[in-house]
């Protein structure tokens, strides 16, 4: 028996109240994945925007230089404005060695960004992951255990949701989903097999790092990926995608000619 709040006769308190009947598998499944969905997006949404208002190029490259003036000094063409600010080859060296340092700056800041917006996919890829075994769990009259749900990698999770009635491997998206899984390795355990197979199938992702890395003289490493606000939002979306269709294929809508056979709970009378 379930249990629900309702409020009282008389009272503005809420108190347990038992339904009359258990609810059915299809509505549950419905309800969770609902509800997990909803909190998912909001989660999300918050995300990015924390992300967006603190970080952008411009903002980053400004800060690239504010930390030479603060670590070192102003730029010796702000000490003297006859001083190129673009600095090369045949400029002074001192100009040219503070504006190598502004880069290196940049660079590191990059890295941390794309981190920031990393783990931000790391966070809705596994929440994802937690919500499908949840709602893989709730109407199952004989669901996988708690220990074997909760080890399941990625291929098992979603031979799992294939036997709810959901082809998740054949969904038109799943490969955007797939890619979630790989950042998330990639950012949060650096090299392993995650980062090998990103690296081969999506070496425009690591543009981090040195220019021999750029031109593929030498291989890129964990820490040269680099993924932001775009990457982020179409992960984002494409989960919500494959999610609302997973609601829409395993859990139908109610038909209003049977809504009547179904006792609603009490608080709904």
């Amino acid at each position: 028996m379930r249990l629900h709040l309702a409020k009282a006769r008389g009272s503005r308190q809420l108190r347990p109240m038992a339904l009359e009947d258990e609810m059915p598998p299809w509505m549950e499944r419905r309800l969770a994945a609902s509800v997990a969905r909803s909190a998912r997006n909001f989660c999300a949404a918050r995300i990015r925007r924390k992300l967006v208002n603190e970080t952008s190029a411009e903002t980053l490259l400004a800060e690239a230089f504010e930390m030479v003036r603060r670590d070192i000094g102003p730029f010796p063409s702000e000490d003297n404005p006859t001083n190129d600010p673009f600095p090369d080859d045949n400029d002074d060296s001192t100009e040219r060695d503070t504006h190598e340092i502004a880069l290196r700056n940049f660079e590191s800041l990059s890295e941390t960004e794309a981190y920031m917006w990393g783990l931000g996919i790391a966070g809705v890829f596994h929440q994802w992951e937690r919500d499908t075994r949840f709602v893989i769990a709730a109407p199952s009259e004989k669901p996988p255990t708690p220990k074997k749900l909760e080890t399941m990698d990625f291929r098992a999770l979603c031979k799992e949701v294939r036997k709810t009635g959901f082809a998740i491997a054949e969904h038109a998206s799943f490969a955007t989903l797939r890619l979630s899984r790989l950042l998330a390795n990639t950012i949060k355990h650096g090299s392993g097999e995650s980062y090998r197979v990103l690296a081969v199938e999506r070496p425009d992702l690591f543009h981090g790092g040195p220019v021999s890395v750029h031109m593929r003289n030498l291989p890129a490493q964990p820490h040269h990926l680099r993924v932001s606000e775009p990457h982020f939002d179409d992960i984002v979306a494409v989960i919500d995608r494959i999610w609302g269709d997973y609601e829409c294929q395993t859990a139908p809508t109610i038909d209003p000619r049977s809504a009547s056979k179904i006792d609603p709970p009490v608080s709904w009378r």
